[in-house]
């Protein structure tokens, strides 16, 4: 299962809590819930704001699978976590394994 996989169903998850609740909320508040395509790449956030995702919108809550928590643990942060998008370039010049010598890779 990959993360975008957890991610929607958090997202699935969350709404049908919210549905839940929604006698709970305010009338003349409300709630807009947001899927962020292509967050590892350019666009991302960046782009659902160009195009007015967040006009009227007051306070965001966003959520991240973390692996490394406790299963029913979830980590709380007042701020910005997590925001970062960058790619890396490499260049292998040889690749080579003594002890399996037999299974190196000859670049060259």
């Amino acid at each position: 299962m990959c993360g975008h996989d957890v991610h929607m169903t958090n997202l699935v998850g969350g709404t049908a809590k919210i549905l839940e609740k929604l006698d709970q909320i305010p009338s003349d508040k409300h709630v807009r819930l947001l899927f962020q395509p292509a967050e590892e790449r350019v666009g991302g956030a960046f782009g659902m704001v160009q195009e007015g995702a967040m006009i009227g919108v007051d306070e965001v809550y966003g959520c991240h699978n973390w692996p490394y928590g406790k299963p029913g643990e979830m980590y709380v942060k007042t701020g910005y976590m997590m925001s970062c998008a960058t790619s890396l370039n490499i260049t292998v010049i040889e690749l080579f394994c003594l002890i399996l010598s037999h299974l190196s890779l000859d670049l060259w």
